[in-house]
């Protein structure tokens, strides 16, 4: 597994615990390498949640939970006493599945969902603005969830299912997506800005009280 990051905030630390107790080979470490730089692109932001509807009980229960700080639902649920892992799973795969563009919402022949080649991302950014949720209830969950299920099925026989490697790898992709799509934003950002000092430059030269003042104002979260 990749490191968490050293200038991590406690919420981050908190979500890397949760997932990094079993290990679960290489597929789940690309994805959690993913998360952990997508997570830095956007500098740790901790807001808002993916959509709730077909989120699986499970998750639901560890966040009401305190997150697994408190009570004995700290592991994540215990299968099979919460049900069969593999309808768990499933549950997963519905909840993750609603979370995609409409063009991805169905599985292809091949039981995999539709993608575009990495290049042409970025042409379609409006599309993913369902799971560009930084922090805690974002991405994370998806990630929370791939890891109960995994882990449940190395201790029952050893190895993961298809199933479960084809819900890593695309959740894997997503995430390195989405990282060159927030990548593209904040760009297009830089560069209005600019265009928008080079225009207020053009109009009036600022004094030095304005530029101080400027100075002083012009960070961003």
């Amino acid at each position: 597994m990749p490191p968490c990051p050293s200038d991590a905030p406690d919420w981050m630390e908190h979500a890397y615990t949760a997932i990094s107790k079993v290990a679960l080979g290489p597929i789940f470490t690309v994805a959690v390498k993913a998360w952990l730089e997508l997570e830095q692109f956007q500098k740790y932001k901790n807001m808002g949640s993916l959509p709730k509807a077909k989120r699986p009980q499970e998750i639901n229960k560890w966040i009401a939970g305190g997150r697994g700080r408190r009570g004995t639902y700290n592991e994540g649920p215990k299968f099979p006493e919460h049900g069969p892992a593999a309808v768990f799973g499933e549950k997963l795969v519905a909840w993750w599945a609603s979370l995609q563009p409409a063009w991805r919402e169905t599985m292809g022949s091949a039981g995999k969902w539709p993608r575009v080649e990495m290049r042409l991302y970025n042409e379609l950014p409006e599309t993913w603005l369902t799971l560009r949720v930084p922090g805690a209830n974002g991405p994370f969950i998806a990630l929370l969830g791939l890891y109960w299920w995994g882990r449940e099925e190395i201790k029952a026989g050893g190895e993961n299912s298809k199933e479960w490697e084809g819900l890593a790898e695309d959740i894997e992709w997503v995430l390195y997506g989405l990282r060159s799509v927030v990548g593209q934003v904040v760009k297009d950002e830089e560069i209005e800005k600019e265009k928008g000092k080079g225009k207020g430059n053009a109009a009036a030269e600022p004094s030095a009280t304005d530029q101080e003042t400027d100075q002083l104002g012009s960070g961003t979260d």
